[in-house]
């Protein structure tokens, strides 16, 4: 099989599983919101909001260095492997160990404090998981069928189990499960390729992984403290219930940025690949900068204007009170394309101090603004200090970009607003206004933004399918 074969089958691979992860992932917080209710939900949200510190402790930016070093030397995964293993599993004992006293300590009520212990599980859950391995080989199919596996798993156990608020703890356990059996699969199916994976303990030899992921630990935890911070804020400064609110349109801001999880993963080694060539790094930023801006950008605009439908389909008029959080938030989503347009190739050119600036800029930003805006204005204030923090990382990323590769996409994000106003924006108001179903109307903003991207230049049919297969223009 070639090359440009083979890498097409990994991006048909990769976003098939990424659509039905994300159809998974809908139907188990459909039926969790419509089950439990948001208060109980808000239990569920704010333990994973919690527990997701303690995982950053254990992943401690280890995915993108044994990423990205695998991809330049495939030789090099046998000898990574055993070692990010054996830190992984020593980092995991220490992060449980301290998630249960922070938990016991919040002093929660009985059913609260059960579910908030049972999803530190998935702290061992991400210990042994094995995804970066194919990434690196681009295999991008067998990392993304892992997700949509742990997504089908979870979502079945929740949907079969889960009946009413008192099953609170039963929801925590299913959303544990997914990924505990996804990942022990995947360990069986590389001890098939390659043998048993045995961990390595030796601390000298972590101290090679440790040097770059370090910063990008700390980015990660930066980004992570201001994603989910807001959750934590609100239980403090206001009641469970507008915690499982927000959870809700934070569900539904996902699906607008679900894409970037693809782009993401399909673009990354290309990007890795072509550090220390300016040209092909101008070249490869090009490419998925222009795919970031037709898709992420339209989405958005479209998700703001039909939030208030999208929230009464799936999770009923009892969440309606989330609409102007969740038309923020879809904001936010498209403002994320555009930052990550400049800060994955960061990452992908050894330059993670630039990208811990911007992200502890945007941290800071956002601790700042949530205690100012959540006592006072509740989930539509953690939502707005959210996209205003992000508009803060989005410059400092851009900043560095612009040094690195000597361009900032100036042309393409003016085409990008314009494909945004055009293809989302517009026919999601036509079709509102005119009352049509919510089906049609996302027809018509599909149909938008595939035309708004071709027409603006962004993403002809064969420039896509030549960024995607990385074949020279």
């Amino acid at each position: 099989m070639s090359q440009d074969a083979r890498l097409a089958r990994n991006v048909v691979a990769l976003a098939v599983a990424q659509g039905a992860t994300l159809v998974l992932g809908l139907v188990l917080w459909v039926h969790l919101g419509r089950a439990l209710g948001s208060e109980r939900l808000g239990m569920v949200a704010f333990g994973m909001a919690l527990v997701s510190y303690f995982v950053l402790v254990v992943t401690l930016g280890f995915d993108a260095v044994a990423v990205r070093e695998a991809a330049r030397d495939g030789a090099r995964e046998a000898e990574i492997l055993p070692l990010l293993l054996g830190a992984r599993l020593t980092l995991a004992a220490g992060a449980t160990a301290g998630f249960v006293g922070v938990t016991v300590a919040l002093g929660l009520g009985p059913a609260y404090q059960s579910t908030v212990l049972v999803l530190g599980a998935l702290v061992v859950a991400r210990a042994v998981q094995l995804d970066w391995v194919y990434q690196a080989r681009e295999q991008m199919g067998v990392a993304a069928l892992r997700n949509a596996g742990a997504a089908a798993v979870t979502a079945g156990l929740a949907v079969a189990l889960v009946r009413g608020p008192a099953d609170v703890v039963t929801a925590a356990a299913a959303v544990v499960a997914g990924p505990l059996v996804a990942n022990a699969v995947l360990l069986a199916v590389y001890a098939r390729e390659a043998g048993v994976p045995r961990p390595r303990f030796a601390w000298r030899e972590w101290r090679v992984l440790l040097a770059p992921a370090i910063p990008l630990a700390v980015s990660g935890f930066v980004m992570q403290f201001y994603y989910n911070v807001d959750k934590l804020m609100l239980e403090g400064f206001r009641t469970t219930a507008e915690v499982g609110q927000y959870e809700v349109a934070y569900k539904l801001y996902a699906l607008g940025i679900a894409a970037a999880g693809v782009l993401y993963t399909a673009f990354y080694p290309a990007l890795s690949g072509a550090f220390g060539d300016a040209g092909a790094m101008r070249r490869e930023g090009r490419r998925f900068g222009g795919v970031l801006l037709a898709l992420g950008p339209p989405v958005a605009l479209a998700g703001a204007v039909l939030a208030p439908d999208l929230l009464r389909l799936l999770f009923g008029e009892a969440y309606l009170d989330a609409t102007l959080a969740l038309r923020v938030l879809f904001v936010y989503a498209g403002l994320s394309y555009v930052s990550m347009a400049f800060g994955v190739p960061l990452m992908a050119w050894d330059d993670e101090r630039s990208y811990f600036r911007a992200a502890l800029g945007g941290g800071v930003a956002n601790v700042v603004l949530n205690v100012a805006l959540i006592p006072r204005f509740g989930i539509a204030g953690a939502a707005v200090a959210t996209l205003a923090s992000e508009a803060v990382v989005t410059v400092g990323m851009a900043v560095r970009y612009r040094r690195l590769s000597g361009t900032l996409h100036a042309g393409r994000m003016g085409r990008g607003l314009a494909a945004a106003v055009g293809g989302g924006w517009l026919p999601a108001w036509a079709g509102s206004a005119l009352g049509l179903p919510l089906a049609a109307t996302l027809a018509l903003v599909a149909v938008g933004v595939a035309g708004a991207g071709w027409v603006s230049g962004l993403v002809a049919p064969r420039t896509l399918l030549d960024a995607l297969l990385r074949r020279p223009r």
